[in-house]
């Protein structure tokens, strides 16, 4: 990856924010990411009923029979893959800042060594960036 392009680094620290965040959802973190903790379990949990949803919606438009049953089953499951790609964003967006406020918290989820040395990094990497501006 290059250094210098700030969007790809970004995009490399969320990924490994976010890999922090869905470690560090089920631990106990310091307080100033236990608000950012609750949100991401929540949106865990609205995962899982949207999944549930899309499950039931897809069950019940395979069991469809007549055409009525058809287009209004087909327009449930589409809000249904809807709802359940939204709730994934949100479940993801939930995990970025809740790495975020751990790393800022300077807190280390268990396992996630390696990858706090590298947000560090990167972190250093787009203030240089920043202060050569």
């Amino acid at each position: 990856m290059n250094p210098s392009d700030r969007a790809s680094v970004v995009k490399r620290l969320d990924a490994l924010y976010r890999k922090c965040g869905e470690a560090a959802a089920k631990m106990t973190v310091p307080d100033a990411a236990e608000g950012s903790r609750l949100l991401a379990l929540a949106a865990a949990d609205e995962v899982q009923r949207a999944g549930k949803a899309l499950h039931a919606a897809e069950q019940a438009r395979q069991a469809a029979v007549s055409s009525v049953d058809v287009i209004r089953l087909d327009a449930a499951l589409s809000q249904a893959r809807t709802a359940a790609r939204q709730a994934d964003v949100k479940r993801n967006f939930a995990h970025v800042v809740l790495g975020r406020d751990c790393i800022r918290a300077d807190f280390c989820p268990l396992g996630m060594d390696r990858e706090v040395q590298e947000i560090h990094r990167w972190q250093k990497c787009l203030e240089k960036a920043q202060a050569e501006r």
